[in-house]
């Protein structure tokens, strides 16, 4: 099954955005201050006048260009690869949770003015967080020049964030919901996800083990990834089992025997020998056909009308005898190519 590389919610956040932002754009500056009022994070307008909508509704709204377009440039530069890595569901508990995890710590620690918070800095922190935890090494700009790797980034901004709430530096800046954003994401990513950080692969961390796959709506990653090992391992044991059936059949109706011998199979993850009295040569309804290899070494597919079994080392192999039930005996090592996805015998 091919997998769909696009980022649908994402896209729709990108937009919906887009779409507050030209509203609020034409109004007047009465009614900008009025929305903002009513719709933006403050304390006073939670706590005191019971606006228990805004910490949903400010993660929406934006008022000058520049704050708008930085944004919507690192929700779609960073938004995109991890909404590909955790699927759209968990995009979207990850967005929302980073996004009201900052408004919790703004709510929490407000700043030293009285003004209310507006932007999706707060969830895009989380994303920044969650990149981290994913892809710790890739490379991401700095105010869009200085590269550096996730995790620096990450630690980086996290540190900045406190240190300017600590010393009102830049007090108009919502600086603990980016950091209650950062903080949101990496929790998230690191235990509803049951991830390692810093992991090479998307490995199961001991919380996971405590979270039901079809309660929890966060769920994890890796029971549905295989490693090229697994794969190759599948078929080998599925081969094995159905030789086994058939030699059994054989053995009651005819008592043949199989020619000893050894076969290999080998993948990118290791090498598997096994006796051809365990595993035998490989029928096509078992794994796919199998080729043989040509004189520059990649492997021959049968040319049209000839059987998968007609190559010429098949041929050579039917030369040398045949079992007690008439069919062919191949012999030599039977080896895998993780391109093609087939086994072939050298």
């Amino acid at each position: 099954m091919n997998r769909q590389y696009t980022a649908p919610v994402t896209t729709a956040i990108l937009v919906v955005n887009t779409l507050v932002f030209l509203l609020i754009a034409f109004q007047s500056n009465a009614e900008q201050s009025r929305l903002i009022d009513l719709f933006g994070l403050s304390v006073d307008g939670f706590f005191q006048q019971k606006h228990f909508w805004q910490p949903l509704t400010s993660m929406f709204m934006h008022q000058h260009p520049i704050h708008f377009f930085v944004n919507m440039l690192a929700l779609w530069s960073i938004g995109t690869p991890i909404e590909i890595t955790v699927g759209r569901a968990r995009f979207t508990w990850l967005y929302f949770i980073s996004g009201f995890a900052g408004a919790a710590f703004m709510l929490l620690f407000p700043p030293a003015i009285n003004a209310s918070g507006i932007g999706a800095s707060g969830a895009i922190s989380g994303l920044v967080g969650a990149l981290a935890v994913f892809y710790p090494r890739a490379t991401l700009l700095l105010f869009f020049v200085l590269p550096m790797p996730a995790w620096l980034l990450a630690v980086l901004f996290g540190g900045f964030s406190l240190f300017a709430y600590i010393q009102d530096f830049i007090p108009f800046m919502g600086h603990m919901a980016h950091f209650g954003g950062l903080v949101g994401g990496v929790a998230y990513s690191f235990l509803a996800l049951g991830l390692k950080v810093g992991g090479s692969h998307l490995v199961e961390s001991p919380y996971a083990a405590s979270r039901s796959a079809v309660s929890n709506p966060f769920g994890n990653l890796t029971g549905k990834r295989k490693t090229e090992q697994q794969n190759v391992s599948e078929l080998i044991r599925k081969a094995q089992q159905s030789y086994q059936e058939r030699n059994q059949q054989d053995s009651k109706s005819s008592g043949g025997a199989t020619a000893p011998g050894s076969i290999q199979s080998t993948s990118p993850m290791g090498t598997s020998s096994l006796t051809t009295d365990q595993v035998p040569p490989i029928s096509p309804a078992d794994v796919p056909p199998a080729t043989s290899r040509s004189s520059s070494g990649s492997p021959r597919q049968p040319n049209p009308g000839e059987n998968p079994g007609d190559t010429s080392e098949s041929k050579d192999n039917n030369s040398t005898g045949s079992d007690s039930t008439g069919k062919a005996s191949q012999k030599g090592r039977l080896k895998y190519d993780p391109q093609t996805g087939h086994f072939y015998y050298e």
